[in-house]
C-alpha cells in the first residue's frame, strides 16, 4: 500500500495537470447537455476531466473501486483497500455562465490506510487536503480548527430552493445567522466551513458533493450530518449539513420546534 505522503502528492499532481486542462478548455467553446434539466447540466469537459482521474487511478491502482458523477462505476460491487470518488467538476452551471465558482473534488476511502480528501478551487489556485491523522492543508499551510461559533456569529450558505420552500426551518436559520450567502457550488461551501469563514452549509448533495469534505471534517472538528438524523451513505442524494457544533446543535434545535 501506498503510503499518504506519496499518495497525496500524487494526486495533488494529479490535479494540477487536470486543473491545466480545464483552463485551456476554458478558451474554446464549451459542449452543454442538461441532465435532469436546465440548471442540472454536464459539458464535455466534466466528462473528459472525470476521465482523465479514472485513467490516472487505473494505470496506477487497477483494482481500485472507482465512482464518478458523470457515470463511473468501477469495481463497485467487490471488496478492496481503496475507493475514489470522483466530482470532477463540482459546480458546473457556474463552471458553464461564469468560467469561475468551481472545484475539483477527489475523495479516497481507505480500509487500512488513511483516507484523503481534496477540495480545488481552480480559479483561486487555493487547494485544500488532507485526513484525519495527517491534518488538513489550505496548499501547504497547515489549517487549524475553526472557531467554534455559534448561529448568531456566523454566516451560513444555504441551497436557494431549500430556503425558498423554507425545508428543515432554513428561514429561521437564516435570520438567526448574521449572514446568508449562496454559492451554487458545494466544494467552495463546504470549504468555507472547514476554514471558518462560514458556520454551516446546508444543502442536497450527492456522495461525490460531500465526501472529500467528511474526510477533511473529522480533522478539523467540523460536524457532518444527515438533515434528518440519518446515516449518510454513498448510494444517495441526501440533505447534508456541514457545521461547528455550536451552530449543529442551534440549527438541530429548530427543527425540533
Amino acid at each position: 500500500m501506498m503510503e499518504t505522503n506519496r499518495l497525496s502528492e500524487l494526486v495533488k499532481s494529479w490535479l494540477y495537470e487536470a486543473g491545466d486542462r480545464i483552463k485551456q478548455a476554458l478558451s474554446q467553446p464549451l459542449e452543454m447537455t442538461e441532465k435532469t434539466d436546465r440548471t442540472d447540466i454536464v459539458t464535455n469537459v466534466d466528462r473528459e476531466i472525470e476521465q482523465f482521474f479514472v485513467n490516472k487511478i487505473v494505470e496506477y491502482f487497477p483494482n481500485d473501486r472507482v465512482l464518478g458523477e458523470e457515470g463511473t462505476n468501477r469495481y463497485l460491487e467487490q471488496e478492496t483497500e481503496r475507493t475514489w470518488i470522483i466530482d470532477p467538476i463540482d459546480g458546473t452551471l457556474n463552471f458553464y455562465k461564469q468560467q469561475d465558482y468551481f472545484c475539483l473534488m477527489l475523495a479516497i476511502e481507505q480500509e487500512s490506510g488513511e483516507s484523503l480528501g481534496f477540495i480545488y478551487e481552480l480559479m483561486r489556485d487555493e487547494l485544500l487536503w488532507g485526513g484525519e491523522a495527517s491534518g488538513v492543508y489550505l496548499n501547504d499551510v497547515l489549517v487549524k480548527p475553526p472557531a467554534n461559533q455559534t448561529l448568531v456569529e456566523g454566516i451560513v450558505s444555504l441551497n436557494s430552493g431549500m430556503l425558498l420552500e423554507n425545508t428543515f426551518a432554513l428561514q429561521t436559520v437564516a435570520k438567526q445567522a448574521i449572514g446568508v450567502r449562496m454559492v451554487g457550488c458545494a466544494g467552495i461551501g463546504i470549504k468555507e466551513v472547514l476554514l471558518g469563514k462560514q458556520a454551516a452549509y446546508i444543502s442536497y448533495l450527492q456522495p461525490w458533493d460531500f465526501a472529500a469534505g467528511r474526510i477533511m471534517a473529522k480533522s478539523l472538528g467540523i460536524v457532518v450530518a444527515e438533515m434528518n438524523g440519518q446515516e449518510l451513505t454513498m448510494t444517495q442524494r441526501q440533505a447534508v449539513i456541514f457545521a461547528t457544533p455550536a451552530t449543529y446543535e442551534e440549527i438541530k434545535k429548530m427543527q425540533e420546534l
